[in-house]
Formats: structure tokens, sequence, C-alpha cells
């Protein structure tokens, strides 16, 4: 039997980390209480639909991303939360927990990271990272979806690039 990559990503995820699952978010009491109680719907309004939540030890994904490539790059992204969570247990979980403050908070740090993961990822199935992506990553940090967590986009973009250069990826 072949095993889809996010199949494999899943079963190392799962070797790392036991108790992990994935959960699909749109399933989830605990995150559509957590949507409806920090107001999201107001700044981000695409946290049901598009965003995976890594709480306690389990990934609450969107069923679209569930089995595809994408999720291959979440679990990917994921795993490093994970990482993060169980080497920084109490300050990773209050990061996420606690928004202020919110423009240096250690949940830039961990999202950087992360990121990071996620363009290796890219860069390993498509061959390069596109700018569009790049792009795209950069405008999460400094907008509304994670709450203006690093607003200054220069600084992102450069240490983004730093990254690209360290890991010998391509970026069009």
């Amino acid at each position: 039997m072949i095993m889809s990559l996010y199949e494999q990503m899943l079963l190392e995820v799962k070797k790392e980390f036991p108790n992990f699952e994935v959960i699909k978010k749109e399933d989830s009491k605990l995150m559509r209480i957590s949507f409806e109680a920090t107001l999201m719907r107001l700044w981000c309004p695409n946290f049901m639909l598009t965003y995976t939540t890594v709480f306690a030890g389990k990934a609450y994904m969107p069923e679209k991303f569930i089995g595809t490539l994408t999720g291959y790059e979440i679990l990917r992204h994921e795993r490093v939360h994970l990482r993060d969570a169980k080497k920084y247990p109490i300050i990773f979980e209050l990061s996420y927990l606690l928004f202020l403050p919110t423009v240096f908070s250690m949940r830039a740090f961990w999202e950087f990271r992360a990121y990071c993961e996620s363009l290796k990822a890219q860069n390993e199935l498509y061959g390069y990272i596109s700018t569009r992506n790049l792009n795209f990553y950069i405008d999460q940090f400094v907008g509304s979806s994670y709450f203006f967590m690093f607003p200054f986009k220069k600084t992102l973009r450069r240490k983004f690039l730093e990254c690209i250069d360290r890991e010998g990826l391509t970026l069009k």
C-alpha cells in the first residue's frame, strides 16, 4: 500500500507525539466556542475555514485540508508548534491564549519558526516557494488574522529571506 505524504507525516508526528490526533475543526465545540468567545468573527473571520489550530497536543484542521498536500504542509508547520509546546509548555500555551502584548509577543517567534518549516515543505513539494505565498505569510503576521502579532513588514520580509537563503530554498 502506498501512503500519501500526508499519511506519512501524520505517522511521523504520532510517533513523536503518541497522543496527537487531527480533529475536524468544524466538528469541534472547543473551536466554535473559541471563535465566538474571542470575537474572532470581527478580526479573523476565516478562523474556522482556513486556519489549523494546535491546542493541548491536538490539531484542529479544516476538513478540506485533511489528507491533502496542503494538509501535509500544515502538519509540518504544526509539528514545529508541538515541539515548541513540549520544550516550553507554559510560555507556549500562554502566548497563544493571551494576545497581549500583541506586537511583541512570543507568538510571532513561534509562528516564524513554523512558517519557515512551511516554506521548506513548499520548496520540497514544488521545487520553489512562490512570492505570492511568501507575501501571504507576511500578511498573516502584520494583519488582523493573527491579531497584528508583528506589524513590521520590512523586518519580517528580511527575516523570511534570511530563512530562505539559510535553508537553500528557491523563491520565484
